[in-house]
């Protein structure tokens, strides 16, 4: 058995070009989050709360920063522009993030860093008008980013409960394929899991509780409070009130929020609510979680999200769930430019229409025998599991693309393709 860390799958380095990277949170330069491992190359560090008086005047042939630290640069490096740092490309990582990547540009200072251009990393292939809106700043385009980020085998979060600990070193040879094949009966008709609290998740929940469809299901609501909540909903005289429950089931903690819940996961459909609902096309693993584990996705996102996965191969199941929530739109034209309070009416307004059609979706797939369903769509479900892992790991060169959007031909890499696939 050859044992692999995640640092010997791939290694950059970047010749004759100097690099600063701004911490914290800077992962381009590390390897846990599908980042470059860059290794012996010029690279220099920025640490939060340090002098950092030798980088004085100092130019760089690039400067990245995560995009949060940039939003709170001044709290993180109070004398940043006493530094006068200059360089040539000043790269911007939201790799793990898209979602709120319009607000963060508003709120940028990007005149903190003096540069000839300006890149913006994130898992997003469509940016809503942002390149219009930002012609200075070039943005990172991949397809089907987000889970071939958050999948990928360069990746700590999907595999690696999954992979074993042998000397005390972190070994990452082990890739999901997905769980095996059962004609068993599940537990549940469907698993609907939620941490942190977002408007969508507990819209929906609360719907859930009110329709007395949470018995059919795995539900959790982890970060929420049970207070009622009012928000503001495009064309309501009033405002729409829901109720935020805290719901915490046994098997869901914190832990088994990014891989494959076993236990929990043993249902015929996964109501995935994305991380975000809004104008944003971001799509994370939660999306394609339903493939590995053998399950029909009901998906609460950005509208369209079940038609991008349709385009990249996936079957929908379309002849038993109706999907039609997925084309809902916004009541009124949105866009990167939408006042936004007008916006958050309208998304939420968005929210509550869709929320009422899986609802009413939900209730006519639990008059059905599911199993029997669930067995006749044994190899198209395999499917969508094959498929995955052929676009998540075999046909998945996002890294080292990114590595030369970036760095050009400057960069090299030794890549290490041993793993071993398993079944869970």
């Amino acid at each position: 058995m050859k044992y692999l860390q995640h640092y010997d799958l791939l290694q950059s380095k970047i010749k004759n070009k100097s690099i600063l990277c701004i911490e914290p949170g800077n992962n381009i330069q590390n390897f846990q989050f599908s980042g470059l491992n860059i290794i012996d190359s010029e690279l220099y560090k920025l640490d939060s709360n340090n002098d950092n008086s030798e980088y004085k005047n100092k130019y760089f042939d690039y400067i990245i920063i995560h995009g949060y630290i940039l939003d709170k640069i001044k709290e993180y490096h109070p004398n940043i522009l006493e530094l006068n740092l200059t360089c040539d490309t000043f790269v911007i990582d939201l790799l793990g993030e898209g979602a709120s990547v319009s607000n963060l540009l508003d709120g940028f200072n990007l005149q903190i860093i003096k540069s000839n251009k300006t890149k913006l990393l994130t898992p997003l292939w469509d940016y809503k008008g942002l390149e219009e809106k930002y012609p200075n700043i070039e943005f990172y385009k991949y397809p089907f980013a987000g889970p071939r980020v958050f999948c990928s085998k360069y990746n700590h979060m999907i595999h690696s409960d999954y992979q074993s600990t042998v000397n005390g070193l972190f070994l990452a040879n082990k890739i999901i394929i997905g769980k095996t094949w059962s004609d068993g009966e599940k537990d549940k008709l469907y698993t609907c899991l939620n941490n942190n609290h977002q408007h969508h998740r507990s819209i929906l929940v609360d719907k859930l509780i009110k329709n007395d469809l949470v018995e059919y299901g795995y539900v959790s609501n982890v970060k929420g409070d049970d207070k009622d909540i009012e928000i503001p909903v495009y064309g309501y005289d009033d405002m729409f009130r829901y109720t935020n429950h805290h719901i915490k089931i046994k098997d869901d903690d914190i832990n088994s929020r990014f891989t494959i819940n076993g236990k929990l996961s043993n249902t015929y459909i996964d109501v995935v609510t994305e991380t975000s609902h809004g104008l944003m096309p971001f799509m994370t693993e939660k999306s394609v979680k339903p493939f590995y584990s053998l399950q029909l996705p009901i998906i609460l996102g950005y509208t369209g999200i079940v038609n991008d996965l349709r385009k990249m191969g996936f079957d929908m199941f379309d002849d038993i769930i109706d999907h039609s929530y997925d084309g809902f739109v916004y009541s009124k034209n949105v866009d990167v430019n939408t006042k936004p309070s007008l916006y958050t009416e309208l998304n939420n307004e968005l929210i509550v229409k869709k929320t009422n059609f899986i609802i009413e979706e939900l209730k006519r797939l639990s008059k059905l025998d599911f199993h029997k369903i669930y067995l006749d769509l044994k190899e198209r479900l395999i499917h969508n599991q094959n498929l995955l892992y052929e676009l998540t790991i075999e046909d998945n060169n996002l890294v080292e693309d990114y590595g030369k959007w970036i760095f050009g031909d400057n960069i090299t890499f030794n890549k290490n393709d041993y793993i071993e696939k398993i079944y869970i």
